[in-house]
């Protein structure tokens, strides 16, 4: 080697790799737990090692090792950053026309870019005779700055989890919760051998009407094959949130949630709350007390996995969250995208497939399947066949998914994977119904409706009556009443099924709709008028008599 390799120039090594990580979880600290970085972190260190002493060997030169694997690493982490500003300023045009170039196609030339940079340094430094030392001057200055980020977000981010009265509310939140759910009194009063209990959520499924007038799409059939095995499908459901976190934490504690923001701030970005009243929540609680084993599917959202289900049901090991989004910021992405949509793919046949074993479990079991479907991606057309859609791996929905796609590829693709989740839903009924003793209780509904005409972000922009309006269909033998009413929405869904089936005694809640944006999720604005006025007999039936946890 012609260089001592000092240990500011060393550290160039581990700084570049180390910053973007961490500084990506800071980012998105709301949404991930320190510990999903860590794979992360043990990669990008091992990887950089590993690169830093190939590119030794064959310069020849630490230092110039040193340069080169620094410029590796801010271009590898700074790829889609780059993509996206030669794709939203037209500085790379693909295709015929400008409007309908893909974002893809642009990663992929950005990578062949980034990659005939490092190539040419590589070969400039490998002919240089003399170490470059005013770039190894700006690179070690440059690593001084990066560290001093490093050190002064890291303690500013500590200090603000130790002193904020978001980080000390959000403490006493969470054991204010779980101390309420202890201290409930027994809700429910079965007699009698325990049924089977599936809840099955299908992400994103529309209402029939909505599904004929917006998408030109007859459901019908679908829904007389559910009526054949026993089903009643309600007419007239909705929605209470538009979106799956509000809409499924709402659903299991059996009440409006909007008492969050009350608690920790309504302009708090935190999902924490959610995850954790998600996880922690009444039906579980209640359900266990009188002898259910909870048994809970992976939907792949590690924010909405269960860490207290007795069972958690997984396809096969994949990629955590914090791991998606980073990979999807580097050039990775482009050989991982396929896998990725394999890997959705496989979950989702899973999870339907194998709903009625999670039903053969010791004991009676409460089965909770939340099917990431027809939710985007569209990753099956309507025989089941797969589908790898011509974009980076990504899971959202509405306007975040139409701009980079258009309305008629959201609705040729939603209507597709619709009508194939259709007859494996078919499927696991009737195998649910062949293989249950005794008759059991199996919900199937949607937490929201599609999102070709919405936005998570503006209220303005969003048409209600697409979101809102869901599938709601239950097959309830213990039910001796006059049923569950058509216009059900999830806040009242087992406070129906608990009445009818387990000699609960609980009032119904008003029916309301709510709208919020995802950046602060408990700033909710009451669309009930707007919706109910697009709803077919534009009325609520329900009076609200008991709202337990909410808070003055």
């Amino acid at each position: 080697m012609k260089s001592r390799l000092d240990w500011l120039s060393f550290a160039n090594v581990f700084t570049i790799p180390l910053f973007f990580i961490l500084f990506y979880y800071w980012q998105n600290a709301n949404l991930v737990a320190f510990k999903d970085i860590l794979r992360s972190l043990w990669i990008a260190i091992l990887s950089t090692g590993l690169l830093f002493v190939i590119l030794g060997l064959i310069t020849r030169s630490w230092k110039k090792s040193s340069l080169l694997t620094a410029l590796f690493s801010l271009l590898f982490f700074n790829h889609e950053t780059i993509s996206k500003i030669f794709y939203y300023f037209r500085i790379i045009i693909t295709g015929d026309q400008v409007d309908t170039f893909a974002f893809l196609d642009v990663k992929k030339i950005c990578a062949f870019g980034i990659g005939a940079i490092f190539i040419l340094a590589l070969l400039a430094l490998v002919k240089k005779k003399y170490e470059p030392a005013s770039l190894t001057r700006f690179a070690n200055f440059f690593s001084i700055g990066l560290i001093g980020i490093l050190v002064g977000t890291s303690i500013s981010f500590s200090i603000e989890k130790i002193t904020s009265n978001s980080e000390r509310n959000l403490t006493e939140f969470s054991k204010r919760w779980v101390d309420t759910l202890h201290n409930e009194p027994d809700l429910l009063h079965p007699q009698g051998e325990l049924p089977d209990f599936y809840y099955i959520i299908l992400d994103g499924y529309g209402r029939n009407d909505v599904l004929a007038e917006l998408y030109a799409y007859n459901n019908q059939p679908f829904l007389d094959a559910l009526t054949a095995e026993g089903f009643t499908v309600g007419e007239d459901s909705l929605s209470n949130y538009k979106q799956t976190d509000l809409s499924l934490a709402s659903l299991l504690n059996m009440e409006y949630i909007n008492w969050i923001g009350d608690e920790i701030g309504k302009e708090n970005r935190n999902y924490g709350p959610l995850y954790l009243i998600f996880d922690y929540n009444r039906t579980s609680e209640q359900l266990r007390r009188v002898g259910y084993h909870i048994n809970v599917f992976s939907s792949g959202f590690k924010t909405l996995e269960s860490e207290t289900a007795d069972l958690t049901l997984r396809s096969k090991a994949s990629l955590n969250t914090f791991e998606i989004m980073e990979t999807g910021t580097t050039p990775i992405s482009l050989f991982l995208d396929e896998e990725l949509y394999t890997i959705h793919r496989e979950r989702i046949k899973y999870n339907l497939r194998n709903l009625a074993e999670a039903g053969n479990q010791d004991g009676p079991d409460f089965i909770f399947a939340h099917i990431p479907a027809p939710h985007p991606p569209f990753v099956f057309d309507s025989q089941g066949k797969s589908i790898t859609p011509d974009r980076s791996f990504t899971t959202v929905d509405a306007a975040d998914f139409l701009a980079d796609g258009s309305v008629e590829e959201y609705k040729t693709g939603y209507i597709n994977q619709l009508a194939y989740i259709n007859q494996e839903v078919i499927d696991a009924v009737k195998e649910i119904l062949e293989t249950s003793r005794i008759p059991p209780i199996i919900i199937i509904q949607s937490d929201h409706g599609p999102g070709s005409q919405f936005s998570h972000q503006i209220l303005e922009n969003s048409n209600l009556s697409e979101r809102y309006p869901i599938l709601f269909a239950y097959f309830l033998p213990c039910s001796h009443g006059s049923g569950i009413p058509d216009d059900i929405t999830p806040v009242n869904s087992f406070r129906y099924i608990f009445n009818a089936c387990f000699r609960a005694d609980l009032p119904y809640l008003e029916n309301r709709q709510y709208y919020s944006s995802n950046e602060t999720p408990y700033l909710v604005t009451d669309v009930t008028e707007k919706v109910t006025a697009n709803n077919k007999d534009g009325q609520n039936s329900h009076v609200i008599l008991w709202h337990k946890t909410e808070k003055n």
